[in-house]
């Protein structure tokens, strides 16, 4: 942290801070709110998410953000260019999509600096395959120090993955590949059939869904009663199941039935947050 700080206060680079979890990527906000951080991450909705993507690769380098804190976000479709950066260990095939987020036109004088450290501030046994991020440590270890060519990433990508898939990652590809729905598909679908699919595999699975902040429910419905469904359907979050379990689901009675949060707020400039209940006490 203190180095970061120092190359903040001197203000002659920018940095770009990359993280594994939305929730670190807000912490880490308030560590560094003196200086002006921009946040990307999968906990905004579509309409501020748009906005944030404008600002980050504005035309005028100068009005970009001279910090940005992402996660995964930041890996794909994004024309960004940052001096230095810190970054989260991940897979090899994520990093390298990291790393190209630094020095990417090329121009520096020298190679930028890249900051890998390697445990993540959060929790990643939901994100990522842990034996493949350990690998990818091992691997990376050897290139510490180096200045690093499109081979020497090429080369450790091929050294993580040597072997194929790990246990895990071959076990998820056969709970999808041989699932009935897959396999029985002429004999499964028939039109007009209904079944809940959502709890059958949804909920079981990494996929997230579209729910409303509970604090948001006011203005999606103003814009749905004002006939603008296109704005109001850019006010849903996408989260994991697990983050909004059915105890904490309300619905609003449309064709759609959207699923609201209650356990969710939404804060510009931060996202979806988990509202912090006080305890209930009995006082006898």
């Amino acid at each position: 942290m203190t180095l970061i700080t120092d190359i903040l206060k001197e203000g002659n680079k920018t940095v770009l801070i990359i993280v594994n979890n939305v929730k670190s990527c807000q912490e880490l906000a308030k560590v560094f709110d003196t200086y002006g951080p921009k946040l990307l991450h999968g906990g905004f909705h579509r309409e501020e998410r748009t906005e944030i993507e404008k600002a980050i690769t504005n035309n005028d380098r100068l009005k970009r953000p001279r910090l940005l804190i992402a996660t995964q976000a930041v890996e794909v479709s994004l024309d960004i260019d940052y001096d230095i950066a810190f970054i989260e260990n991940a897979p090899i095939d994520a990093l390298i999509q990291r790393f190209g987020r630094v020095n990417r036109a090329g121009q520096g004088k020298k190679p930028s600096e890249i900051h890998l450290f390697e445990q993540s501030i959060g929790n990643i046994k939901r994100i990522y395959d842990e034996a493949i991020v350990k690998e990818t440590w091992r691997v990376l270890l050897n290139l510490d120090g180096q200045e690093l060519s499109e081979q020497h990433v090429v080369d450790a990508c091929d050294e993580v993955y040597v072997n194929g898939y790990t246990d895990e990652q071959e076990r998820n590809f056969q709970i999808g590949f041989t699932h009935d729905r897959i396999t029985d598909f002429e004999t499964s679908f028939y039109a007009g059939d209904w079944s809940d699919w959502v709890e059958e595999v949804i909920e079981n699975s990494n996929l997230k869904i579209d729910v409303l902040c509970d604090n948001l429910r006011g203005e999606f419905e103003k814009r749905r009663s004002d006939g603008r469904y296109i704005k109001a359907s850019q006010l849903f979050v996408q989260v994991y199941p697990w983050e909004c379990p059915k105890e904490q689901q309300d619905k609003i009675k449309d064709k759609q039935e959207t699923i609201v949060a209650t356990n969710l707020k939404y804060e510009p400039g931060i996202g979806y947050q988990r509202i912090e209940r006080s305890p209930d006490f009995n006082f006898l």
